[in-house]
């Protein structure tokens, strides 16, 4: 404490770092009083500040947004307009042009070709069903739909200020920084979202239902994952049913199985192969011993090195199938031609998987390569004989036993450090065989959706 402090300053100090000592003066609450008062105020004005700040950084912003697109109208509507919220239906097709003043590496590296296209839900099949303001789309774009009409047709194109900006997007789409954006768009419908659980039950399953062939007609034209989406989507309008009533049930449960079956086979494209074994048994919770989800859990689990249970699912399904399944119509045998295409995959799978095997076991001189595991103590006892025999040799020569010792513990590094050398050829071996049992192939055929 400073020798040039006060009394007066020492006991504010003590009182502030202590509290009041018993020799000390009551706090005076006028005092205080005012000092709260002083502090709340200077919050209150450095929150008023900061709300300030906050609201000409966002009307910047909007401004920013606003000058950011422009539109040229080819077709004019005549339907409702979009609004913040509106459920649209529409087509999207998008291209970028990139700055040549500033050509990114990241544009150079992925081969971005200038005007190329980045979105075609044409190209899809199915148009993009979206909420306007919800963050979709880039948002330039979401606030040039706000000035359209159900059945309009324009050219909209986007800053990079109201697009991807300087940093652009590296997936879902792919598109360089600082890149202007053209976007052919055409409006079909504008409605309005309801709640969820405002949709009577008849909506739900009929909106599943629309998502359902949306997710067949994106799997057709190999757009996988957004065909999950649409499945996902779908499911979610027939688990808000809570309470079912018998027929309500009686309507669900098909329409369940129909997209856990899908989402199953769709997850398999996606080489998300656990999410497809768990599809598939939520499948046959819904209807024991289907085939389909039995062949689905089969193939997940060739593609996942696991061989034994692959067969397994894939000879129950066989036997299901041959029983005949009230799933399989009669006189239709794609689907155990589908199975045993399967079976004859993990056949050549296991086969060419042993013969990998063997020949790394070989390798590592194991011989048939049936024993993989690299023994320490067979290690250890053949460095412990090579030390023996340097100890005999040195004392038949007639060296001291300091010596012995010596040459014991030389001979004895040189072999701890082949074996390390050793050890690691094995161990670089043995990721080759892990490698082989967990290499992932796509399941024959094409996929289809129900």
């Amino acid at each position: 404490m400073p020798a040039e402090w006060t009394e007066e300053q020492i006991k504010k100090r003590r009182s502030h770092t202590h509290g009041p000592g018993p020799n000390d003066e009551p706090p005076d609450e006028e005092e205080e009083a005012r000092i709260k008062a002083e502090k709340a105020a200077q919050n209150e004005r450095e929150l008023e500040e900061s709300k300030r700040m906050e609201r000409e950084q966002w009307e910047a912003r909007e401004r920013e947004l606003e000058a950011s697109w422009t539109k040229r109208v080819r077709t004019k509507g005549a339907g409702p307009q979009c609004y913040a919220g509106a459920f649209v239906r529409l087509h999207l097709t998008g291209r970028a042009k990139l700055d040549q003043s500033f050509v990114s590496q990241r544009a150079l590296e992925t081969g971005f070709k200038d005007n190329s296209i980045f979105e075609d839900s044409r190209e899809r099949g199915v148009p993009n069903m979206l909420l306007v303001g919800r963050g979709i789309l880039v948002p330039g774009l979401e606030k040039a739909l706000l000035s359209m009409c159900a059945g309009e047709h324009a050219e909209v194109t986007i800053q990079p200020e109201g697009g991807y900006g300087a940093a652009g997007s590296v997936s879902n789409p792919v598109v360089p920084g600082s890149a202007t954006l053209t976007y052919d768009v055409e409006i079909l419908t504008v409605e309005k979202e309801e709640e969820l659980w405002e949709l009577s039950f008849e909506t739900k399953v009929e909106l599943a239902d629309e998502r359902r062939r949306r997710g067949n007609t994106l799997v057709g034209t190999k757009f996988f994952m957004e065909a999950n989406e649409e499945y996902e989507q779908g499911m979610r309008y027939l688990i808000f049913n809570p309470h079912p009533t018998e027929e309500q049930a009686a309507v669900l449960q098909p329409a369940m199985l129909t997209l856990h079956l899908n989402l199953a086979a769709v997850k398999l494209r996606l080489k998300r192969e656990d999410d497809a074994i768990k599809q598939a048994h939520d499948a046959l919770k819904i209807s024991a011993d289907h085939p389909k989800a039995l062949y689905r859990i089969g193939q997940a689990y060739t593609q996942l090195g696991k061989y034994t249970l692959a067969r397994f699912h894939l000879e129950k399904a066989e036997a299901v199938v041959s029983a005949g399944h009230p799933s399989v119509p009669k006189g239709d045998d794609s689907s155990l031609r589908a199975i045993h295409e399967e079976m004859d995959r993990l056949s050549k799978r296991m086969e060419r998987h042993q013969r990998d095997r063997k020949k790394a076991g070989s390798r590592m001189g194991l011989g048939s390569g049936e024993e993989l595991d690299n023994s320490r103590f067979a290690r250890a006892k053949r460095a412990l004989g090579l030390e023996r025999l340097s100890q005999l040799t040195a004392k038949s020569l007639g060296l001291t036993e300091g010596w012995m010792w010596g040459i014991g513990l030389l001979v004895t590094g040189v072999a701890l450090a082949l074996g390390v050398i050793d050890a690691r050829r094995r161990a670089a071996d043995a990721q080759t065989l892990d490698a082989l049992e967990l290499a992932v192939e796509e399941p024959p055929g094409t996929l289809q959706g129900s």
